[in-house]
């Protein structure tokens, strides 16, 4: 992968984890369901309640990383996305099928759009303290 922000994050790094966390998809069929029955603001409310509930979960799985990576001599670097810095959304495809997204019904669309919509993708690096 091509990113010097993504090079920067790994320098000096012994591991990376690559994650993948998702809401799945009956939370989006819900959102799209109060969008078609025209209550958008209740679609909007649950959008963003749906947005902050998978990013706690993908810190969810990053505090237990940290927890792992600290018994075994580790510091972790924030989580890092394709979208970030100068990694371009391109990579998100890697990503879901270096994890086999598929077996989890996690896909990415052609407009590079994580399916399920509430899934976050992420690099973290573990250094050794």
């Amino acid at each position: 992968m091509e990113s010097a922000s993504l090079a920067e994050r790994f320098f000096r790094s012994s591991k990376v984890t690559i994650l993948a966390v998702s809401l799945g998809g009956g939370i989006c069929a819900r959102i799209d369901a109060l969008e078609a029955e025209e209550k958008i603001t209740d679609a909007l409310a649950l959008d963003a309640a749906a947005s902050a509930a998978v990013e706690a979960l993908a810190d969810a799985v990053q505090l237990m990383l940290q927890q792992r990576a600290g018994k075994e001599g580790f510091a972790l670097t924030k989580r890092f996305s394709p979208g970030y810095g100068d990694l371009p959304l391109t990579y998100q495809k890697n990503i879901i099928d270096i994890l086999e997204g598929g077996k989890y019904n996690i896909s990415v669309s052609d407009s590079l759009i994580l399916l399920p919509r509430k899934t976050v993708t992420a690099f973290t690096a573990w250094r050794e303290k």
